[in-house]
């Protein structure tokens, strides 16, 4: 069974700038559209989505848990391939975002959004519209195996075609 969100415990925090960083992860999706032959996760599905609410929900603990004193937080969406999802992650940002101001948190202007994407889906116009709303607050990591030979050997399509050049075509 996959989990929604999980929280690294404080001592698990990294450093970040001159105090530390909580780090929440939201897996929003199983849904892919390779089959890495080395990937965690083995049943690829678009009907396993994170529901809004409970991003939603999570915005709500992690603002109001009075445990969580890091300076700045980090809010990491992974999947599948998270930006399938990337209205999903557009509506728990604009929500992270909207009740940390409303609520005066520190972490209303000290947060990052990170999202590791398999970068088929980063020319999008909504991820294109997402990046550029969030420009200040963004980390994003395309993964790719190295040469076109390596990545090939083992990330492909579900045809089993290579996805090497469709990741470069996208950066």
């Amino acid at each position: 069974q996959w989990r929604e969100i999980s929280s690294l415990p404080s001592n698990h925090s990294e450093l970040m700038g001159d105090g530390q960083v909580r780090t929440i992860i939201f897996i929003v999706t199983k849904e892919c559209q390779f089959r890495c032959r080395y990937c965690y996760l083995v049943e690829k599905n678009s009907y396993e989505v994170m529901p809004t609410g409970i991003g939603k929900s999570a915005v709500d603990y992690i603002l109001s848990n009075p445990e969580f004193e890091e300076d700045s937080v980090i809010l990491d969406f992974i999947g599948g391939e998270p930006l399938i999802e990337i209205e999903r992650i557009e509506e728990i940002c604009g929500y992270f975002v909207k009740r940390a101001e409303e609520s005066g948190h520190r972490w209303s202007t000290n947060y990052t959004i990170r999202i590791t994407t398999n970068g088929l889906l980063y020319n999008k116009e909504e991820v294109q519209a997402f990046l550029t709303k969030y420009n200040e607050h963004i980390s994003i990591s395309i993964s790719l195996d190295g040469t076109k030979r390596k990545n090939d050997t083992n990330r492909v399509f579900v045809s089993g075609k290579g996805t090497y050049d469709s990741i470069i075509n996208n950066v």
